[in-house]
């Protein structure tokens, strides 16, 4: 998983240096992705989302977004 916004001490341990010394994606575990997408400590309102969207903007095939998602992002919807 890659996340883009905010870099935070999750986003920078994600990737991996292989034995060339550059950084490399890697399966997260699911333990891992509840702590990424966990609730907040604070009892402050707040908002979390996400998504898939194809090159074009679709963000569905069918009237599903399960054909344009891969493995990865089913982990994700799954755990949120």
């Amino acid at each position: 998983m890659r996340s883009l916004f905010p870099v935070t001490d999750l986003t920078t341990t994600a990737a991996a240096p292989d034995p060339s010394g550059l950084l490399t994606d890697r399966e997260w575990s699911l333990d891992e992705l509840a702590d990424a997408y966990a609730y907040p400590a604070t009892g402050d309102p707040w908002l979390r989302a996400n998504m898939v969207s194809t090159l074009d903007g679709a963000a569905q095939h069918d009237g599903r977004s399960q054909g344009i998602s891969c493995a990865a992002d089913m982990r994700i919807f799954g755990t949120l």
